[in-house]
Protein backbone atom coordinates (compact mmCIF):
# COMPACT_ATOMS: atom_id res chain seq x y z
CA UNK A 1 0.00 0.00 0.00
CA UNK A 2 1.64 2.59 -0.98
CA UNK A 3 0.31 6.31 -0.91
CA UNK A 4 0.77 9.03 -2.78
CA UNK A 5 1.01 12.92 -1.10
CA UNK A 6 0.83 15.72 -3.04
CA UNK A 7 2.98 18.72 -1.54
CA UNK A 8 2.44 21.88 -2.45
CA UNK A 9 5.08 23.89 -4.51
CA UNK A 10 6.07 26.54 -2.50
CA UNK A 11 6.29 24.43 0.37
CA UNK A 12 8.43 21.89 -1.87
CA UNK A 13 11.02 24.53 -2.74
CA UNK A 14 11.00 25.72 1.14
CA UNK A 15 12.45 22.04 1.64
CA UNK A 16 14.99 21.97 -1.25
CA UNK A 17 16.13 25.42 0.14
CA UNK A 18 16.34 24.01 3.63
CA UNK A 19 18.52 21.29 2.56
CA UNK A 20 20.86 23.05 0.42
CA UNK A 21 21.59 25.64 3.44
CA UNK A 22 22.01 22.28 5.90
CA UNK A 23 24.13 20.43 2.75
CA UNK A 24 26.31 24.13 3.15
CA UNK A 25 26.32 23.73 6.35
CA UNK A 26 27.57 20.46 6.87
CA UNK A 27 30.78 21.47 3.94
CA UNK A 28 31.56 24.45 5.83
CA UNK A 29 32.19 22.05 8.90
CA UNK A 30 33.93 19.36 7.27
CA UNK A 31 36.24 22.37 6.28
CA UNK A 32 36.47 23.51 9.60
CA UNK A 33 37.24 20.26 11.33
CA UNK A 34 39.46 18.62 8.53
CA UNK A 35 43.11 20.50 9.97
CA UNK A 36 42.14 19.30 13.63
CA UNK A 37 41.20 15.61 12.38
CA UNK A 38 45.13 15.91 10.57
CA UNK A 39 46.90 16.87 13.64
CA UNK A 40 44.80 14.12 15.27
CA UNK A 41 45.87 11.60 13.13
CA UNK A 42 49.55 12.77 13.29
CA UNK A 43 49.29 13.08 16.99
CA UNK A 44 51.37 9.87 17.97
CA UNK A 45 54.02 10.84 15.33
CA UNK A 46 54.45 14.23 16.67
CA UNK A 47 54.23 12.68 20.53
CA UNK A 48 57.08 10.58 19.91
CA UNK A 49 59.47 12.86 17.83
CA UNK A 50 62.32 14.22 19.67
CA UNK A 51 62.50 17.14 18.48
CA UNK A 52 58.58 18.14 19.18
CA UNK A 53 59.25 17.05 22.68
CA UNK A 54 62.34 19.62 23.25
CA UNK A 55 60.39 22.31 21.88
CA UNK A 56 57.47 22.02 24.04
CA UNK A 57 59.65 21.82 26.77
CA UNK A 58 59.06 25.01 28.03
CA UNK A 59 55.76 24.88 28.01
CA UNK A 60 55.60 21.44 29.96
CA UNK A 61 57.86 23.21 32.73
CA UNK A 62 55.15 26.12 32.70
CA UNK A 63 52.87 24.03 33.14
CA UNK A 64 54.45 22.41 36.00
CA UNK A 65 55.02 25.61 38.30
CA UNK A 66 51.94 26.79 37.64
CA UNK A 67 51.05 24.58 40.85
CA UNK A 68 53.44 26.44 42.57
CA UNK A 69 52.03 29.64 41.61
CA UNK A 70 50.27 31.75 44.59
CA UNK A 71 46.88 32.51 42.73
CA UNK A 72 45.56 35.14 44.70
CA UNK A 73 48.27 37.39 44.43
CA UNK A 74 48.93 36.45 40.70
CA UNK A 75 44.73 37.48 40.98
CA UNK A 76 45.32 41.03 42.69
CA UNK A 77 48.53 41.48 40.39
CA UNK A 78 46.53 40.81 37.02
CA UNK A 79 42.88 42.85 38.31
CA UNK A 80 45.48 45.78 39.64
CA UNK A 81 47.80 45.80 36.53
CA UNK A 82 44.33 45.74 34.57
CA UNK A 83 42.82 48.51 36.78
CA UNK A 84 45.61 50.80 36.53
CA UNK A 85 46.42 50.22 32.62
CA UNK A 86 42.46 51.11 31.98
CA UNK A 87 43.57 54.48 34.56
CA UNK A 88 46.47 55.16 32.50
CA UNK A 89 44.82 54.97 29.50
CA UNK A 90 41.78 57.22 30.67
CA UNK A 91 44.75 59.99 31.79
CA UNK A 92 46.61 59.51 28.73
CA UNK A 93 43.49 60.55 26.24
CA UNK A 94 42.59 63.44 28.23
CA UNK A 95 42.65 65.51 24.75
CA UNK A 96 42.92 63.40 21.63
CA UNK A 97 43.82 66.17 19.43
CA UNK A 98 47.31 66.72 21.04
CA UNK A 99 49.03 63.40 21.12
CA UNK A 100 51.41 63.27 23.79
CA UNK A 101 55.25 64.41 23.17
CA UNK A 102 57.90 61.56 23.83
CA UNK A 103 61.18 62.68 25.04
CA UNK A 104 63.83 60.94 26.29
CA UNK A 105 65.10 63.31 28.62
CA UNK A 106 61.80 63.66 29.98
CA UNK A 107 60.73 60.25 30.25
CA UNK A 108 64.69 59.35 32.24
CA UNK A 109 63.78 62.43 34.95
CA UNK A 110 60.47 61.17 35.79
CA UNK A 111 60.29 59.62 39.14
CA UNK A 112 57.48 57.56 38.55
CA UNK A 113 58.86 56.07 35.28
CA UNK A 114 62.32 55.47 37.21
CA UNK A 115 60.26 53.24 39.76
CA UNK A 116 58.73 51.68 37.02
CA UNK A 117 61.75 50.77 35.03
CA UNK A 118 63.63 49.87 38.26
CA UNK A 119 61.04 47.69 39.08
CA UNK A 120 60.77 46.29 35.40
CA UNK A 121 64.79 45.44 35.83
CA UNK A 122 64.45 44.10 39.06
CA UNK A 123 61.61 41.56 38.18
CA UNK A 124 63.68 40.19 35.46
CA UNK A 125 66.93 40.04 36.96
CA UNK A 126 65.08 37.79 39.50
CA UNK A 127 63.51 35.40 37.02
CA UNK A 128 66.35 34.63 34.53
CA UNK A 129 68.42 32.88 36.11
CA UNK A 130 65.57 30.53 36.85
CA UNK A 131 64.35 30.42 33.72
CA UNK A 132 67.83 30.01 31.83
CA UNK A 133 68.11 27.12 34.43
CA UNK A 134 64.64 25.85 33.85
CA UNK A 135 65.23 25.70 29.81
CA UNK A 136 69.00 24.31 30.18
CA UNK A 137 67.62 21.44 32.54
CA UNK A 138 64.73 20.60 30.06
CA UNK A 139 66.72 20.78 27.07
CA UNK A 140 69.68 18.62 28.00
CA UNK A 141 70.16 15.87 25.42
Amino acid sequence: MTETVTVPKEEWEKLVKEVEELKQMLEDYYKTLQPILYIVKKLPDLLTDPTMYKSLTPIFTLLSTMDNINITALNALTYGGMTCLDKAIKQAMIDPNKPPEFSITKLLSDKETKIALGILIELLKAMMPCLYDTVRDQTKP
